[in-house]
């Protein structure tokens, strides 16, 4: 019997959104790159994101709140916003925390702990030589209602019920809602309610879904498509070749990280590399 250990691949959704471009998952995700300069839009986002966490289990408005502060002021940024700054991370803050004090939304609980921030890894797929995990954190399972788990998002969208709509279909919250009941947490596909944070130059808007449906058809359906575009990543792993999709350089989530990077020619890319982007075990429990 062999004794040789299998690789381990780690997948999550953002993983899988960008898959058509082989190499952005090579540099993302297999190599672990991400800028010296974090996104402010993204860094704001997890600010708000641990700071309402904090708060959910703890009740505690000022801790939640350095919480947040702690982690955006330790990020170095590719540029400053005019709306996404300290500031704004502590003012919507209490802006929610005043929208939610009586919140309808109540966290799951189980053997004393409550329902936030819940990381998952899923053996998913296998070959002789790998073993691919599904990866992601879900912000919370609860009730609305009805059973159901919470995602929460920031946006600077002027529209949140169009806003809302771009979650029909979302990847994200399928493999949420196929991890759940996977695990066992509940024996059916709940839906997601989206708590909107809407940050726009007119100010700032809290906004909840109503509960989104995913039928058991489309769900098995998207799992599918899934598994198989895990299927080429690895096979892509195993073979050491990546190949460059140009034309996925720009997509409906946003311009990839690496655009210039992959234009230029081999002989610059490791200095471009080594300048510019740090390296992480790519672990979306753990981000």
């Amino acid at each position: 019997m062999s004794t040789e250990k299998k690789n381990i691949l780690r997948i999550d959704a953002s993983t899988l959104q960008v898959s058509d471009c082989a190499r952005q998952v090579y540099l993302q995700n297999i190599q672990g790159y991400q800028p010296k300069r974090g996104n402010v839009n993204l860094v704001w986002g997890n600010a708000i994101h641990k700071g309402i966490a904090h708060w959910v289990l703890t009740r505690d408005k000022d801790t939640a709140i350095q919480r947040a502060l702690d982690y955006y002021e330790k990020q170095e940024l590719t540029y400053t916003h005019p709306v996404k700054d300290e500031i704004s991370v502590e003012y919507v803050l209490n802006k929610y925390f005043i929208a939610y004090k009586e919140d309808s939304f109540a966290p799951l609980e189980a053997n004393g702990k409550l329902a936030i921030e819940l990381p998952f890894k899923i053996p998913f797929y296998a070959t002789p030589k790998t073993d691919v995990i599904l990866c992601g954190m879900m912000d919370a399972i609860g009730t609305e209602s009805k059973p159901c788990f919470k995602d929460i998002k920031t946006s600077s969208s002027y529209n949140p019920n169009k806003y809302f709509t771009t979650y029909e279909n979302s990847l994200q919250m399928m493999i949420y809602t196929w991890v759940i009941k996977h695990l066992g947490i509940y024996n059916y596909y709940l839906p997601v309610v989206i708590d909107g944070i809407f940050c726009s130059k007119s100010g700032i808007k809290m906004q909840r879904s109503a509960p989104i449906d995913y039928s058991p058809l489309v769900i098995d359906r998207m799992m599918d498509w899934a598994r198989k575009r895990v299927a080429y990543i690895t096979q892509c792993y195993e073979t050491n070749d990546y190949p460059y999709n140009f034309s996925r350089c720009k997509h409906e989530y946003g311009t990839c990280t690496f655009i210039d990077h992959c234009k230029m020619q081999d002989a610059y890319q490791e200095q471009n590399l080594s300048g510019n982007f740090t390296q992480r075990t790519y672990d979306p429990t753990n981000f």
